[in-house]
């Protein structure tokens, strides 16, 4: 199992607003992959629960600000958002954020986004 890959849809969903808790209950057939990924996340984060949780909000709060970077045309600011971003991403040893992460987290809801993440680990269990 691909722990990196999950750990980015959990930060993505958590982003949005999930929670672990709420993932979990919402998934239980995928709750032994769901915490170890967020176990692997802890470590690699080098950070609690809590810690993920808030930095999930900055996360949110980063893709916001580059995104109203983006409509003033400020495009300056906006590579700076976008270097904020992939360190965060770094920081958790997880693949700079593409356009479907951003759009994940400003646009699409986490039931969609819990659905999406049940499918992949269904995908992934099955092969």
């Amino acid at each position: 199992m691909n722990q990196s890959t999950i750990a980015a849809k959990l930060l993505t969903l958590f982003a949005s607003g999930g929670t672990f808790e709420d993932i979990v209950a919402g998934l239980p057939i995928f709750e032994t992959q769901i915490e170890s990924a967020f176990d692997w996340m802890k470590v690699v984060g080098r950070c609690s629960a809590t810690e993920i949780a808030e930095r999930a909000a900055q996360l949110r709060d980063l893709f916001e600000r580059k995104s109203q970077a983006m409509e003033r045309r400020d495009f300056g600011l906006a590579a700076k958002i976008r270097a904020e971003e992939c360190a965060f991403f770094e920081s958790f040893r997880l693949e700079a954020p593409t356009g479907d992460t951003w759009h994940a987290v400003l646009h699409v809801g986490v039931d969609e986004q819990m659905r999406h993440l049940s499918a992949f680990l269904y995908d992934t269990n099955a092969a």
